[in-house]
């Protein structure tokens, strides 16, 4: 019993913690002593010494037949310990070991590959619970760490099986909805139209296609614009079996972009549109937005303006026109500063009359305004346009117009 409990022991256990066994059973064994002291250490030394060695051969020779490799071990550990009899008084050696080697070398290493076998089921399933436990943490900290990240995971009948706070948060103030284990993610949502939207997606996700979509947010405050990844969760077998959303919050993303679009497409000073919007517009121009009639304004003596009163003056007067301009042409016209005191405007779907029609109101707001002791005058040329791609052409009618005025 000792040998088999030693060997075993020394295969599963801590080194250190195996050599203090052994180290206490010798002790108690010469404690005991008697004939068969020596014969006992050498058996208590060498069962724990295969052991020890066991346990470093079997990380590189791993039997498939794990019962059967228990069985060897066990019957060699005995082997040897019958052979360590020997170190008896002859006459008793001749004696104990025909009485014990039948039970050494058949019963006992039978009962130390149970014994082993019990051992190693346990240790495995004490290293799996553990390993399952640093994966439930390492899982945690990766879905919390993240402070902008909302993400979750669904079965394949959409009901959640992971999820961070950052995702019970989202949920919470944007749809109202109690996020749990099990609950469904689209009956979460509370709202017909969004369930269909995310359905349909969904649906295309467990067929293997992966989806990124820009969510614009309508209650949760601090967030505006989420950006969405779906991907298939799929098996070792290449099976979906559900499907993940990661969400990240790309609001000041968004934001950074937009005022970056708008400073490319807008006038500095007057926030009008610039030149590179209005081409980029005119060449988008359909069939259906004509008649184009085109504006080309100039405002008279802004040079004279400031050499007499200075730059900030002229920037002044370029803004009154400007605001003008914005009050009396329609929400749907291309209001352009091409150049220092020069605007274009695009009016889609009017014709030369409907302009001259605003131009005079403008010239008659204009000139009840004094600016700085001066009147303000705008040089204006108007030309239409009633074929697609003939803007330059209409434009350069428009310019001479405005010379000429």
């Amino acid at each position: 019993t000792r040998s088999v409990i030693l060997s075993v022991a020394a295969a599963f256990f801590n080194p250190l913690a195996t050599l203090i066994a052994m180290v206490a059973s010798v002790i108690y064994r010469i404690i005991i002593g008697g004939d068969g002291a020596i014969a006992g250490v050498l058996s208590i030394m060498t069962a724990t010494g295969i052991g020890m060695l066991w346990r470093v051969l079997r990380r590189k020779y791993m039997k498939k037949n794990v019962f059967l490799e228990f069985l060897i071990v066990g019957f060699i550990v005995h082997v040897v310990v019958v052979l360590c009899q020997f170190a008896l008084p002859w006459e008793k050696a001749m004696i104990v070991i025909p009485e014990i080697l039948l039970p050494y070398l058949t019963l006992y290493p039978l009962v130390g590959a149970i014994l082993g076998i019990a051992l190693k089921n346990q240790i495995d399933r004490l290293e799996a619970s553990d390993k399952i436990r640093q994966s439930e943490l390492l899982l945690k900290a990766s879905l919390e760490s993240p402070s902008n990240l909302i993400m979750c995971s669904l079965d394949k009948n959409y009901n959640h099986l992971t999820f961070n706070e950052m995702h019970v948060h989202f949920m919470k103030h944007e749809f109202g909805s109690d996020v749990a284990l099990q609950t469904n993610f689209l009956e979460n949502l509370n709202n017909e139209e969004y369930f269909q939207n995310f359905k349909s997606k969904f649906e295309l996700v467990l067929q293997k296609h992966p989806i990124t979509m820009i969510y614009e947010c309508q209650k949760i405050e601090g967030i505006k614009y989420v950006e969405v990844s779906i991907n298939p969760i799929v098996d070792e077998h290449d099976k979906v079996i559900g499907l993940t959303l990661f969400g990240q919050d790309i609001s000041e993303k968004r934001r950074r972009e937009e005022e970056i679009l708008h400073i490319s497409y807008h006038d500095f000073l007057t926030n009008l549109y610039n030149r590179r919007y209005f081409s980029e517009s005119i060449e988008s121009l359909k069939n259906m937005d004509l008649p184009v009639t085109f504006v080309i304004a100039d405002i008279n003596g802004l040079k004279l303006t400031n050499d007499a009163f200075g730059h900030y003056f002229g920037d002044e007067l370029i803004i009154l026109v400007s605001k003008t301009f914005q009050k009396f042409f329609r929400k749907e016209d291309i209001i352009c500063r091409s150049g220092g005191d020069e605007f274009i405007i695009a009016m889609k779907n009017s014709s030369k009359q409907d302009a001259v029609n605003i131009i005079e109101k403008i010239k008659n707001s204009l000139g009840a305004t004094v600016f700085h002791g001066i009147s303000i005058s705008v040089s204006f040329g108007v030309a239409t346009m009633t074929e697609i791609n003939k803007d330059v052409e209409t434009m350069k009618l428009a310019e001479v117009e405005m010379y000429r005025n």
